[in-house]
């Protein structure tokens, strides 16, 4: 009997992964998608892959230790924030040097994960079931049907699909499995943790946080769940306090790491209580929404967010009230006559979401598909708990059959925009309905075509991204002009930045794409972004002083990039176009203090080492042109770059330095003429210099 019972249990299991599979890995054998995966792998623009296994740790300790990230995208909003993330940038260097440049390899990672999720999640709803006594045939079908509503849920696409996702699926592993294993202690009515507990489920929880970030609502969603099940403050303490404390180590980790940076005032806690009640309703609705209706999908999901234009419009006015009754409404249950603990679930769902809220501090991402991948689940997890709480329906798998049909069918759709880069960000174009958001679409199938050197097709898409911006701009400005609320405003998502943002997307393209003459662009650019300097945005107020460069006024685009500097500190192409700036005035005291700023934010960052090297000429400071001309080989596989670091080691007869770099060289290319010179010559000195001894 016992064994029957083990037997269904994993046929269930198992077809429910076959499900899965079936259904994801076809998407495996797809090209790069461009920008976040052929940007990061292809072009390596975050951290070199390692050529040989001796250069792997050398990779890390030199860019995944120190590693920072810029976190900006003009088309979402106006926000630069820099993370901090070392061990997501080691795992992935050490990935890189494994899968190489083969997007199947990263496709597939990203598929074996979620798989390997859908397996915690399986068990989880088992668990939970038995918990609640509720296993028998209908028990295991239930099981199965609310993993699949999860796992093939469309709007759990981009993070699976989208190769650059892996390392949040992996936080996301964690998660589940910790997760998972407080379900085990419940259900066993485990509530003490032992020492050896404490200090795995302490580490793995901080290697979980280590990986991503997002997974800092665990210790939160740990509580409510023991909360539920054992109606003990004092149990659910306890099984949460390894977490709690895993937290605290990692704040504080955080904290020193940005206090070296410099970075506290902007990244510290930032809370506005505009943002929590007027902004993150509206977030917070927008979950709500993607989960019953995952009609509108597209990898610029922000774009599609309804945000109310005032403080009182009627949707905003439903979203605060649909917020503030999600907060107060397990609670106000709680204290009624019909008690049920298993409300309490609910607050685990809202602090999942919490990091993707704008609650503590703004983010450059409005809104983003992958963010829904944990919350859809803890979701999902108070549903089956509270249903069945409160009766045993056996008509609950019908129901479940019915949701799931047309949920599969609009992933299957959507899969299909994922096959190429073409489909997927023309799928999105399609997608917006407003006509600022359509340009936006339209210019980034430029891009895509400019990087396929099809011109023709490129040209085409600007020239349609430019009219809908214009016909954008046009209504935009015949909108009733009205006080927008702050965070709008600091967001760059008011009418009079959306107008600027338009009418920088035409500048732009017509700046590097056409090659219009600056002082045309000029005079049609200035006109928006002097009327509106102070809501800019980085790339914006960038651009502006390259055209005033470009026109002969230097000093005003040195006003322009140090009011920029002073507005977004973390901006990388800022911090580039002042250093730039700085380097050909031969101004090097002011060069310097930029470029080295620079360089403790970003070391990782390609465009960072050509200002430092030049820097480093003007001043005649060869230890250091040597030092970074190294660097430059190490992050960009330089084969030049390395052998002027061998020259000028050679000429300051350093022979430990310059054994390495031939090395180096010897591995890329033996045969080439001017290794083999710089070869000679390390080796004649090497002999006068035993010669001498």
């Amino acid at each position: 009997m016992k064994f029957d019972i083990v037997r269904r249990r994993y046929i269930f299991l198992i077809v429910t992964l076959l499900i899965v599979s079936f259904i994801f890995l076809p998407t495996v054998n797809r090209p790069w998608q461009m920008f976040d995966e052929k940007d990061i792998y292809y072009n390596e623009s975050l951290y070199p892959m390692p050529a040989s296994s001796s250069e792997v740790f050398e990779v890390i300790s030199t860019y995944a230790f120190n590693f920072n990230l810029e976190s900006h995208n003009l088309q979402f909003s106006n926000i630069v924030n820099i993370r901090s993330n070392p061990i997501g940038a080691t795992l992935n260097i050490l990935i890189s040097y494994f899968f190489k440049k083969n997007p199947s390899y990263y496709h597939m990672l990203g598929v074996c994960i979620h798989l390997l999720n859908t397996f915690f999640v399986w068990f989880i709803f088992y668990k939970s079931l038995k918990i609640q006594t509720c296993l028998n045939n209908f028990g295991y079908a239930i099981a199965s049907l609310f993993t699949l509503i999860w796992a093939l849920h469309p709007v759990n696409i981009e993070a699976i699909l989208m190769g650059s996702n892996w390392l949040s699926l992996l936080t996301y592993s964690f998660c589940f499995g910790l997760f998972l294993h407080t379900l085990v202690k419940l259900s066993n009515k485990s509530f003490t943790n032992s020492i050896s507990e404490l200090i795995s489920t302490f580490l793995l929880f901080v290697i979980c946080i280590s990986i991503g970030e997002y997974g800092y609502s665990l210790p939160f969603i740990i509580f409510f769940t023991s909360l539920a099940f054992t109606k003990s403050l004092k149990i659910s303490l306890t099984l949460s306090m390894p977490y709690l404390a895993g937290l605290l180590c990692y704040a504080l980790f955080y904290f020193l790491k940005y206090f070296y940076l410099d970075a506290i005032p902007y990244q510290s806690i930032n809370f506005s209580l505009e943002r929590l009640l007027w902004f993150s309703p509206q977030i917070f609705i927008h979950f709500l929404k993607l989960f019953f209706y995952p009609k509108n999908l597209s990898i610029y999901q922000s774009n599609l967010v309804p945000l109310a234009g005032s403080y009182f419009e009627p949707y905003e006015i439903f979203s605060f009230f649909v917020f503030i009754l999600c907060l107060i409404l397990p609670f106000i249950f709680i204290r009624s006559k019909n008690k049920n603990s298993f409300v309490f679930l609910f607050y685990g769902f809202i602090f999942s979401t919490f990091p993707f809220l704008h609650i503590f501090t703004p983010t450059y991402c409005i809104f983003a598909e992958r963010y829904c991948y944990f919350p859809l689940f803890l979701f999902l997890f108070f549903a089956i708990i509270f249903i069945l709480s409160l009766q045993n329906k056996k008509t609950l798998v019908s129901l479940l059959l019915l949701i799931l049909l047309p949920i599969s069918i609009r992933t299957i759709f959507r899969l299909n925009d994922w096959k190429d880069s073409y489909s997927l960000y023309s799928a999105a174009a399609k997608t917006y309905k407003k006509p600022i958001y359509k340009g936006f679409g339209y210019a980034a199938l430029g891009y895509y075509f400019n990087g396929e050197n099809n011109t023709i097709e490129s040209k085409k898409y600007f020239l349609l991204s430019i009219k809908a911006l214009e016909s954008a701009m046009n209504k935009l400005k015949l909108e009733k002009k009205r006080q927008a609320p702050k965070t709008l405003q600091i967001y760059g998502l008011d009418t009079n930045t959306l107008i600027l943002n338009a009418a920088f997307r035409i500048a732009s393209m017509r700046f590097y794409d056409f090659h219009d003459k600056a002082s045309e662009i000029l005079i049609f650019y200035k006109s928006y972004i002097e009327s509106n300097i102070n809501t800019a945005g980085s790339s914006q107020l960038d651009l502006y002083s390259k055209l005033l460069l470009q026109t002969n006024q230097p000093q005003k685009a040195l006003e322009i990039l140090k009011f920029a500097k002073e507005r977004y500190p973390f901006s990388t192409t800022i911090i580039f176009s002042l250093s730039n700036f700085y380097l050909n005035q031969k101004d090097l005291i002011n060069a310097e203090r930029i470029i080295t700023e620079g360089l403790k934010y970003y070391p990782n960052y390609m465009r960072i080492l050509p200002r430092i090297i030049k820097l480093c000429a003007l001043k005649n400071d060869l230890i250091n042109l040597a030092k970074y001309e190294y660097l430059l080989g190490l992050r960009t596989h330089s084969q030049g770059a390395y052998q002027k670091s061998l020259q000028v080691y050679l000429s300051l007869n350093r022979l430990s330095e310059a054994k390495r770099i031939i090395d180096k060289l010897l591995l890329m290319d033996k045969n080439n003429p001017a290794t083999l010179l710089l070869t000679n010559k390390y080796y004649s000195l090497a002999k006068d210099s035993n010669n001498g001894k």
